[in-house]
């Protein structure tokens, strides 16, 4: 045995190289997976606030569109009346 490891050390060291390179790429795999799965969830939480920023955004601007429409309609109910009250002046 100690004779064959002598004649043949290059296979033991090739060997090595080949399992040292598997579990490199193992590693490699493992490291990119989480990054991949840690970038995802990053934009996915940045994607949930821009779309909770664009919400609030659209209430506020929902809230200023009922406020101008109850405006009108005050403006609206103002000439009616007076134009009701010119009619019953004539």
């Amino acid at each position: 045995m100690i004779t064959f490891m002598n004649e043949h050390w290059y296979i033991l060291l090739v060997g090595a190289f080949i399992l040292t390179f598997a579990v490199y790429l193992v590693v490699a795999i493992y490291v990119a997976k989480y990054k991949a799965v840690q970038e995802t969830n990053n934009f996915l939480i940045e994607s949930d606030q821009k779309r909770e920023q664009e919400k609030v955004v659209l209430v506020k601007e929902i809230d200023r569109l009922r406020e101008i429409e109850k405006q009108y309609n005050k403006i609206l109910k103002m000439i009616v009346e007076n134009q009701n009250n010119i009619k019953d002046v004539k």
